[in-house]
């Protein structure tokens, strides 16, 4: 499938290029898809996928390209039991426009629905997007976060983790986190990522914020854990 999808828009778009570390996230992405469609089929009348950085469909690992969020979702989806929508958000238009062609085929080939793709700053459009297309009634989702840097704020998280039932997958960008925490103009964005500034008071290169985080998100979930994400020498990227 990647091959294929890939002559679409081919050098139409500069990926970033990221090691073969970053395909844990997709691997961990398409094993979760699995156990979510059993259960959500018995319990729910209809379930979601959503991602909030979507991507062009593609992700560039060692000047290889791999099946990005959108498209692992569309072909890990299960025969008798399918998503009802794939709800997908990407700022960037050229990234946008190549999704929608690569991830229709995708759909074709594996016989699910295509994605609603949104040229939108999820930050901005989450919440008016969620009651129109996902409705919190007797629905769930499975969410894919996977910000470039920290260009997620609380306020969008918390929005989805009030929106109905759902599972999320989020990879907290540990390193642009110590990467911008002693950068006077990045305080905003901090800020704004957790929600208040009580992160100025945490040593960004200890577990501490990466456990802020989570006790912020267990005030709407029973269940949060973590699982770190390592590159080929053993350095911690994201949780």
């Amino acid at each position: 499938m990647t091959e294929v999808v890939s002559e679409q828009c081919p050098g139409q778009i500069i990926e970033p290029e990221y090691g073969f570390w970053s395909l844990k996230k997709e691997i961990a992405l398409m094993y979760l898809i699995w156990p979510f469609l059993q259960i959500a089929s018995k319990y729910f009348k209809s379930f979601y996928y959503i991602d909030l950085f979507a991507g062009s469909g593609l992700v560039k690992a060692d000047s290889v390209f791999f099946a990005g969020s959108p498209l692992v979702a569309i072909c890990s989806t299960l025969p008798d039991k399918k998503f009802d929508q794939f709800i997908c958000f990407e700022v960037n238009e050229d990234r946008k426009n190549a999704l929608e062609k690569r991830s229709s085929i995708a759909a074709q080939r594996y016989e699910t629905c295509c994605p609603k793709i949104f040229n939108s700053d999820c930050n901005q459009k989450l919440e008016h997007i969620l009651e129109e297309f996902c409705p919190s009634d007797r629905n769930c989702y499975l969410a894919f976060i996977d910000p470039e840097g920290i260009d997620l704020k609380w306020t969008t998280l918390q929005k989805l983790l009030v929106h109905g039932k759902g599972d999320i997958i989020l990879n907290f960008p540990t390193s642009g986190i110590i990467r911008n925490a002693n950068i006077d103009w990045s305080e905003r964005a901090l800020t704004d990522f957790f929600g208040d500034d009580s992160w100025c008071e945490i040593n960004p290169n200890s577990d501490e914020l990466i456990k802020h985080y989570m006790n912020r998100i267990a005030g709407y979930r029973k269940v949060v854990d973590n699982m770190p994400v390592v590159d080929e020498l053993n350095h911690r990227f994201m949780i």
